[in-house]
């Protein structure tokens, strides 16, 4: 009778248990997926990236931004997600360049690429932007992270956008869809459709 008690007693202190249990996990987006059938000439190859492609940008004026939505779903028990943006990983050859984040339309962080100059042989070395400042603390609902460039005229590839989030449920993918929109045409903003996480 007294294995019928212990098994019991860890049916009831499980849920209390695992409310508190540390829960931690990182998910990855290409930049490439966030193009539609008719923005295929944004991406290039390249032999050293994840997946090997990029999404390449020359955009001085920061016209074109790259929208990646997330569902934040919290564990049984908590209320929240505590949420990092990990890493933007890009390659760069010439003058540093300017990536700004927002994160549901309010800045977020910004950074400056290295400065390389080696004749385009940079293209395929690919570097980190590192973790974004402060945590985001999210309610369970969807929310979008925006990636914008400032460049010079031989622009910036982006390869791949990674988060952390704590206390998300396991099996969450966390992204589900990206869009690669032209903010000169703000009107038609509402109308350009997120694509849909396929890997």
């Amino acid at each position: 009778m007294e294995y019928k008690f212990w098994i019991a007693l860890i049916i009831q202190i499980y849920p209390v248990v695992a409310m508190y249990m540390y829960v931690e996990i990182q998910r990855s987006y290409e930049f490439e997926d966030v193009l539609s059938e008719d923005q295929q000439d944004y991406w290039v190859w390249r032999s050293e990236a994840s997946n090997l492609k990029t999404l390449r940008l020359v955009d001085h004026n920061q016209v074109y931004r790259t929208d990646f939505k997330i569902c934040i779903d919290p564990v049984e028990g908590r209320d929240t997600v505590n949420f990092f943006l990990d890493d933007i990983r890009y390659a760069n050859d010439g003058p540093n360049d300017t990536i700004s984040v927002t994160f549901d339309g309010e800045y977020w962080d910004e950074y400056s690429t290295n400065e390389k100059w080696a004749h385009g042989h940079d293209w395929n070395i690919f570097r980190n932007s590192g973790r974004a400042t402060g945590t985001k603390f999210l309610r369970e609902g969807e929310y979008v992270i925006g990636v914008s460039v400032k460049t010079d005229k031989w622009g910036i590839e982006l390869d791949k956008i990674r988060v952390i989030a704590e206390y998300q449920v396991l099996e969450s993918d966390i992204f589900c869809g990206g869009r690669l929109v032209n903010t000169n045409y703000t009107w038609m903003q509402d109308d350009v459709e997120f694509i849909q996480k396929t890997r």
